[in-house]
């Protein structure tokens, strides 16, 4: 994979109020516009925009182990506009990295600038007494994300940025 430049920003936000599962569906899939947007997601079945909602809260009510903050936001973003398969490759390998404990959706934005994607990663574990996903913790799955990305020869820079 050649990609120039993606950038992996982590959002360090609080996202723990009673809407925040409909707020972030709403937003990362456009809802409140003409035009949604694709399903893209691990842990949740079938993939439809109430059914995330729905399993994550579930999955946040029944799991004994979870903390304050309900959501990780991760936005991989490019420096132009163009999409290809390699970004959606990219995209998805992201989201897998997480997918053996957490359930995670991320869509693609094109309306701006440039392309990007926005990841929502719960912090509670669909496996029972499992650890959620606190920040020593994703500091370990970017510290991950960024060494698989080497592999494959992309520089991916990372940037921590909180409570944007």
């Amino acid at each position: 994979m050649t990609l120039i430049n993606p950038e992996l920003h982590i959002i360090d936000k609080t996202y723990e109020n009673e809407d925040v599962f409909s707020n972030i569906v709403t937003y990362a899939f456009r809802l409140n516009n003409n035009q949604t947007l694709p399903i893209f997601c691990y842990g949740i079945w079938p993939p439809t925009y109430k059914n995330i909602i729905d399993q994550l809260q579930y999955i946040r009510t029944s799991n004994p182990t979870k903390i304050d903050k309900a959501v990780w936001q991760l936005i991989l973003s490019f420096p132009d506009k163009h999409i290809s398969d390699q970004k959606f490759r990219l995209a998805d390998m992201i989201a897998k990295t997480f997918a053996s404990e957490y359930q995670i959706f991320y869509s693609c934005h094109t309306d701006t600038k440039h392309l990007h994607f926005h990841f929502f990663v719960s912090t509670t574990s669909f496996l029972i007494n499992n650890t959620p996903l606190i920040k020593e913790k994703m500091d370990s799955y970017i510290k991950l994300i960024q060494d698989m990305t080497k592999d494959y020869g992309i520089d991916l820079i990372i940037n921590w940025k909180v409570g944007e």
